[in-house]
């Protein structure tokens, strides 16, 4: 959208490093004076909900409150990324009928709080679609697809259901990055790696299509190339280095989204075993992440972190030893490390010198690793 000449906002959450990535100009974070700027503006609304009874706005809710008003004066679209779910996200509270909705492909994430079963989360996921609007989603399995057709349906959505697998199948994956192939059409370079983010930008270039048809504004095919090989997102698949030792960063946080982190590392290295520095929050399934890493991993380095704000007012991880524990009984060798600023110097320790060391399971880890231990590859 920034390609074809707009000023787009972007709400994303979580933040890595610093507060002011959650909200984005033009990919860019805006300046700290504007979001100082905003909170004060919205700090009288804040009082206001508490006086009344229903409790003080979370974080989240406060986040929202500020990206809202920065685009309102400054954007000419705005992409806003859901919380959790869809149905009850505070993000939700966008009713406006040109909202267009994306959903990415359904998995389980969050079952205490938004279902136990895919179909169940795609209920929450399908809250999202504007009543009378348009709506783009992954193509998932019939059981899932019907229910997102079912509220599709409800509220009179222009639903259309984007088949990734075979673009996702033909994706192009190598050391000088992720090649999009769509039919009729030359490849496309993209800024993010792997095949998942194939799946991610043929969902992004069909809405960008809806968006041109329904405003009125002619969809650039030299705007798509350069907007898609242009993308990027920080502790995504991010390659730095360290001491000379190569390192990945990725955010993925559960067992779906490592999954694909494993088959992009399979493909730029076939062959290798990898040692990935590891920490997850309490919540997640431990098993279901070992299970997943164990056929590309040589060790785990086993770390934990704890934080005491943001959108989680206590969020903390799995003990150190507690995954490393676990990764020995299915057969991983490990090592708990507790400290996480002290992790990758181990893992980098233990590691061949060409094979990146992978940090990754959650973005408070990578946080906790710090930004400035990192020298950009």
């Amino acid at each position: 959208m920034t390609a074809h000449g707009f000023r787009v906002g972007a709400h994303l959450s979580p933040h890595a490093y610093q507060l002011v990535e959650r909200f984005q100009i033009d990919g860019r974070p805006v300046s700290g004076d504007v979001l100082v700027d905003e909170l004060d503006r919205v700090r009288p609304q804040i009082e206001s909900v508490r006086r009344t009874g229903l409790g003080r706005p979370s974080f989240f809710e406060v986040t929202n409150a500020i990206a809202f008003g920065i685009f309102e004066r400054t954007a000419d679209y705005s992409v806003i990324e859901t919380g959790i779910g869809g149905l009850l996200d505070s993000t939700n509270v966008i009713a406006r009928r040109d909202k267009l909705a994306v959903l990415t492909p359904i998995a389980l994430d969050h079952t205490d709080v938004i279902g136990a079963t895919r179909p169940e989360i795609a209920a929450q996921k399908a809250g999202i679609l504007p009543m009378g609007g348009r709506a783009v989603s992954a193509r998932n399995d019939a059981d899932v697809d019907a229910v997102i057709a079912a509220a599709a349906s409800r509220r009179q959505t222009d639903l259309n259901f984007v088949e990734l697998d075979a673009v996702i199948r033909d994706a192009r994956v190598g050391r000088q990055g992720t090649g999009l192939r769509l039919p009729g059409q030359d490849e496309l370079a993209l800024g993010l790696q792997g095949r998942h983010q194939a799946g991610n930008a043929a969902l992004a270039t069909q809405a960008v299509k809806l968006l041109g048809h329904r405003d009125g504004w002619a969809v650039d095919p030299s705007a798509v190339r350069a907007g898609l090989q242009q993308a990027e997102l920080p502790d995504r698949f991010e390659l730095r280095v360290v001491d000379g030792g190569p390192v990945t960063l990725d955010g993925a946080n559960n067992a779906s989204k490592l999954a694909p982190v494993v088959a992009t590392l399979k493909e730029l290295c076939p062959g290798r075993q990898f040692t990935w520095v590891l920490a997850l929050k309490h919540d997640k399934d431990l098993g279901a992440v070992l299970k997943v890493l164990a056929p590309s991993a040589a060790r785990i380095v086993a770390t934990e972190f704890q934080t005491n704000g943001g959108d989680h007012p206590s969020s903390w991880s799995h003990q150190a030893a507690n995954i490393a524990a676990a990764a020995r009984h299915t057969g991983l060798q490990a090592v708990s490390v507790p400290d996480p600023s002290a992790a990758p110097d181990c893992g980098l320790a233990s590691s061949q010198a060409s094979t990146p060391v992978v940090v990754s399971g959650s973005f408070h880890l990578l946080a906790a690793v710090a930004e400035a231990t990192f020298a950009r590859a």
